[in-house]
């Protein structure tokens, strides 16, 4: 359908329920306390010093942006926001630094867009066939993506070597093939 009000009662219909009203329909709520409780014993303190916040750093993460990638739901596109002078990006990284002080975030920053784009090739159109984008502020992506590098060090100072995940020279796809190859072994061995 080209109907954005069709689309979007598609959609409501297919994920209300199971999705955004989960907990009103019986599924009780999680208790983040009792979670924690359950984990304490895998859970250990790794402290955390992140580099500061710069000007120079933030306009260098800002040039990785992608040119074919998306705007920012703060009304910058790509092409332009990796048009600002490096001066601009200093007063970016003083109003992060805060942010990161405070832990509040405008509330401009923190909208978000969400495209369906289709799973497959099959031209099917139902919302359970879409996948969903989300498309965060140009700012926030800039930002993330700087202290999610700054993080990966520190990450591997505790996190579980068979993690693969959102890990330096590791991919979910390693698992893949780990289990591939145990899958054939087992075959080998019963023939």
């Amino acid at each position: 359908t080209s109907s954005h009000t069709e689309m979007h009662e598609l959609l409501l219909e297919a994920w209300l329920p199971d999705i955004f009203q989960r907990y009103e329909h019986g599924h009780p709520m999680p208790d983040p306390q009792e979670c924690l409780d359950a984990m304490a014993g895998l859970l250990h303190q790794h402290p955390c010093d992140l580099p500061p916040l710069t000007g120079d750093r933030l306009w260098t993460q800002a040039r990785r942006l992608g040119t074919r990638s998306a705007g920012g739901t703060d009304g910058w596109r790509c092409d332009e926001f990796k048009a600002l002078p490096s001066r601009h990006f200093h007063w970016l990284a003083l109003l992060l630094s805060h942010i990161e002080d405070t832990g509040e975030w405008p509330h401009s920053a923190l909208l978000a867009g969400v495209s369906l784009i289709p799973k497959g090739t099959d031209g099917k159109e139902l919302p359970l066939d879409q996948r969903p984008i989300t498309v965060l502020a140009l700012v926030y992506r800039v930002w993330s993506g700087l202290r999610y590098k700054d993080l990966l060090e520190w990450q591997e100072s505790w996190i579980w070597p068979t993690l693969r995940g959102g890990r330096a020279h590791q991919s979910t796809t390693d698992v893949t093939y780990s289990v591939a190859l145990d899958v054939e072994l087992c075959r080998l061995k019963s023939d």
